[in-house]
């Protein structure tokens, strides 16, 4: 097993994994949220074999293509720039050790760097025209991203009379629609094959496009020489532009056709085709990019259909009506067979109804999703967003999950060192994970989902009910009395009633509500955010034996008790007037929230280590110093 010291070295004290054969790729190491950059790394650096360094280097580490389909200013770009820096600063370290006659390419490729400033500056230029590549729809932005890789490569230069030509890197990073234009040959050749082409004008496109990008290939070629006249370059460069112009005329006025636009010139100013058949032919030629990552806009499609709309039949996540849909759909398009994927979304991803369509493909393919809350910590300062972010690799369906991340600002650094994956299943209504993070966490959902009854079996026409929250952060409030009873102020439109035939029902269902079990399927299902008809209909239990009804209405009503207690008299001044409400606080009837559990656990089956999981399940937070914040 000559994985396991490699793993030692990194501080992973537990070999038995490896030594089992449970790692045994990359998969594996991203299910295990191990170190990758780190094994990397120590991998390279561990080459003995010129053969090995020789196909590493110049054909998987210069060649990987990265994307960023929404590049902005190029944050995510420069990440990928200073992962693939220390590869490259190790293979030609390793040149260096392996070379000799019988190497002449490593020779070559040393003797590269001597034409450049510093090796530093030769690897950066080498990442910027090789590796990375972005497109935005915002000029400004473009100009941004590469002012500030110019930037970084100059500041490697502390010899004014050294600083050679910049590279231009104006065709890896575009301005243009992400959302809009023809993404392969297949899409133009069926273009063709419709009325767009009656004019004949797209005879010989491929033929056409092939040679555009022979020109560009020739031009990026130029940029790699030194001596080259300025002239020359800029003599190429106007050519490779000339002909790409050419052929996007052609492509954005079919494209404007089938769009069924009247004018074609307001089509192309409000919809900024990017045809990637053309803009990038050669990667989408080998089937698209090895690597995709970004922020997608999270922005409503209602926003911009002001300024252009999207055919019906373009994108399946249409229904979806957010942008970020769009995108991600548009990246997997753009994915290579074995090519991965890695975007930050909101948390409707893995839990919004109206997004199954983007569910529905995005978990076709192995995934691992984390998901984090804006309480009491955020993923991005002063982003009020709950977030997931999603990894995505092109093979088997195999969904893996960690739970919904809480925590406080001082211990943001470690969070994603602290996730833990594992294997989840999908809810079958919405194709849409549980956020389960461990082997214990899904043997509980099993238990949960094995019951054959809805709690919505307690919701009956009658003059009991309970009342609860539908906007939960720590705790489900659920009353079984009505809020705000004798205050001047209207009950808070956040408090929905659930009528019920008895008074007993109401007490069993305030209290199987208010658990700790119930808690943690909320997390495991919801947007963690609102609470209605969904996780009511989701959760299951089964019919009641006698004793635990008695036992479940005895603390649902002790728990009212307490709840009314030790409520708060509060206020808010709002432009309308004066608000004043009561706040009830279920962290201070833990106590038997904890006895509600306990009770529960027998109905389910639970073994005394389950119990104590959900007893303690986010207790740092839910008894926290925010614990009593109620979100409007």
């Amino acid at each position: 097993m000559a994985l396991i010291p490699v793993f030692l070295d990194l501080g992973f004290a537990d070999s038995e994994d490896f030594a089992a054969g449970k790692i045994s790729n990359i998969n594996d190491l991203i299910t295990y949220n191990l170190d990758i950059r780190q094994f990397a790394g120590n991998w390279a650096r561990g080459i003995k074999d010129p053969v090995t360094l020789r196909t590493f280097y110049f054909h998987c580490l210069t060649k990987v293509t990265i994307l960023d389909p929404a590049v902005g200013s190029g944050a995510f770009l420069f990440a990928a720039l200073n992962m693939l820096e220390p590869l490259y600063e190790i293979c030609l370290d390793k040149m260096q050790e392996l070379g000799g006659p019988k190497y002449p390419d490593f020779t070559d490729e040393l003797a590269r760097i001597s034409q450049h400033p510093n090796r530093k500056y030769f690897i950066l230029k080498s990442i910027i025209v090789n590796n990375l590549f972005g497109v935005d729809i915002m000029e400004e932005a473009v100009e941004i991203c590469k002012l500030r890789l110019f930037l970084k490569l100059v500041s490697q230069v502390d010899d004014v009379q050294k600083i050679e030509p910049l590279p231009d890197i104006d065709f890896n990073i575009r301005a243009g629609n992400t959302l809009v234009g023809y993404v392969n040959q297949e899409e133009i050749q069926k273009a063709k094959a419709t009325q767009l082409d009656l004019s004949g004008a797209m005879k010989g496109i491929e033929e056409r496009i092939e040679n555009a990008d022979r020109a560009l290939q020739a031009f990026r070629n130029l940029q790699t020489r030194l001596g080259i006249r300025a002239s020359e370059l800029a003599e190429a460069k106007a050519d490779v532009k000339q002909r790409l112009a050419e052929i996007q005329t052609e492509l954005d006025r079919d494209l404007a056709v089938f769009y069924g636009a009247r004018y074609i010139k307001r089509f192309i100013q409000t919809h900024q085709p990017f045809h990637w058949s053309v803009e990038f032919y050669s990667i989408m030629k080998n089937g698209g990019f090895d690597v995709i990552i970004g922020n997608p806009p999270f922005v409503s499609y209602g926003k911009v259909k002001s300024t252009y709309t999207l055919p019906s039949n373009i994108y399946k996540t249409e229904a979806c009506g957010n942008l970020y849909a769009f995108f991600l759909e548009r990246s997997f398009s753009l994915l290579a067979g074995a090519g991965r994927f890695g975007m930050i979304a909101p948390v409707s991803l893995v839990s919004g109804e109206t997004y199954k369509p983007l569910a529905d493909i995005t978990f076709r393919t192995r995934s691992w999703v984390s998901t984090y809350s804006n309480r009491p910590g955020k993923l991005f300062h002063g982003v009020e967003q709950r977030i997931a972010i999603i990894l995505r690799s092109q093979e088997d369906s195999i969904t893996f999950s960690t739970y919904y991340q809480h925590w406080y600002e001082d211990e943001r650094d470690t969070l994603i060192q602290r996730l833990s994956y594992y294997p989840t299943i999908l809810v079958p209504s919405r194709r849409m994970p549980y956020k389960v993070g461990s082997k214990m966490g899904r043997n509980i959902l099993g238990k949960i989902l094995s019951k054959s009854d809805s709690l919505m079996t307690f919701k009956m026409p009658g003059n009991f009910g309970c009342w609860y929250h539908d906007g939960p952060t720590y705790w489900i409030r659920v009353l079984s009395f009505e809020p705000n009873i004798g205050l001047k102020s209207d009950r808070s439109s956040h408090y929905h009633r659930i009528s019920t035939n008895t008074k007993e029902d109401a007490l069993i269902l305030s209290a199987i509500l208010s658990s700790s079990t119930f808690y943690y399927f909320f997390k495991l299902v919801s947007n963690c955010r609102d609470f209605g008809r969904k996780e009511l209909d989701e959760y299951r239990v089964s019919t009641l034996p006698h004793t635990l009804r008695e036992q479940l209405v005895d603390l649902g009503q002790e728990l009212g008790d307490t709840l009314q207690n030790t409520a708060g008299l509060c206020s808010r001044d709002y432009p309308s007037g004066l608000v004043e409400y009561e706040e009830y606080y279920p962290w201070k009837a833990k106590h038997i929230i904890d006895k509600i559990d306990t009770a529960l656990a027998k109905l389910y089956g639970f073994t005394e280590e389950e119990l104590a999981f959900i007893v303690n399940y986010d207790l740092k937070y839910r008894m926290g110093k925010d614990a009593e914040e109620e979100e409007d």
